[in-house]
């Protein structure tokens, strides 16, 4: 018969007939490495048993479940929340890049010289940029960065809740 932890556990537990139990009991007292599982597997048992019960609430798997579906939901929640301001963002850039193709394309052309062509292009472009970085229209930009930023806060701050929910 090998003895193996198995074995040494249902001695402990009281599950073996006489018979086996006997045979077990003398194979375990003719090896010393034996003896020392068992005595480590009894004092285990001992110390497993001194552990008293926790009570948990009756709907305590309710309220885990619960908890792991609203992380989900924040999670999808921020999902679509990144989407949407990402996409706004650039669908922002992509509107001041057609602006400024727009308006330097409607300059007339001179075939002739390419310099003059390149430094009217520039001309127009930093007429452009002055345009936007003055009154109503910086008012706006301003408004609008500042709504980037205000969500990207939000943002961070969701994704904040959202690992304090999954660590506890």
């Amino acid at each position: 018969m090998i003895i193996t932890d198995e074995i040494l556990n249902k001695i402990i537990d009281n599950e073996l007939d006489q018979e086996t139990r006997i045979e077990a009991m003398d194979i375990i007292n003719n090896s010393e490495e034996l003896t020392k599982r068992l005595s480590a597997l009894k004092l285990a048992d001992k110390h497993l048993k001194d552990i008293p019960e926790l009570n948990v609430s009756y709907n305590f798997n309710n309220i885990i479940f619960d908890k792991i579906n609203k992380a989900a939901q924040y999670a999808k929640t921020q999902k679509r929340f990144f989407i949407a301001v990402f996409s706004i963002i650039v669908l922002l850039l992509l509107g001041v890049f057609v602006f400024f193709i727009i308006s330097t394309s409607s300059m007339p052309v001179k075939p002739s010289f390419k310099i003059d062509i390149n430094t009217r292009i520039i001309d127009i472009m930093v007429k452009k940029l002055e345009e936007v970085f003055s009154g109503k229209v910086l008012t706006i930009f301003s408004s609008i960065i500042s709504l980037i930023i205000i969500s990207v806060i939000y943002f961070l701050e969701e994704s904040k809740k959202i690992k304090k929910l999954k660590n506890g």
